[in-house]
């Protein structure tokens, strides 16, 4: 379903500027603040996720959601946000905070 202008207001109005909560070590990333949501639909509980846009290869940025402290605690990837396609997923997510709020089409 595709995204209504108030959709994306809800959307910004909800965007933190805050601290993360978990330790991340890329210089190269940009911290898009933290998101709490379910993985998928269907899932009972919630994730807290960081939000990070990366632009370390400068042609192909890519997206982070990181949910804890140990290095492998994390997903990421452009075609993982697009191929989920659930508005819920972190990802996703991350992908629409980087696009309007940190400038990851320019």
């Amino acid at each position: 379903m595709p995204m209504t202008g108030n959709d994306c207001d809800d959307r910004l109005t909800h965007m933190t500027e805050d601290v993360p909560t978990y330790e991340h070590d890329c210089d190269n990333c940009r911290y898009l603040g933290s998101h709490t949501t379910k993985w998928w639909p269907e899932d009972k509980s919630e994730t807290l996720f960081d939000l990070y846009v990366c632009a370390k290869q400068r042609d192909m940025p890519t997206v982070i959601a990181r949910y804890g402290n140990d290095g492998p605690d994390y997903t990421s990837g452009l075609y993982h946000a697009l191929a989920f396609g659930e508005l819920t997923h972190p990802l996703v997510e991350a992908v629409i905070r980087a696009v309007f709020r940190a400038g990851l089409a320019s």
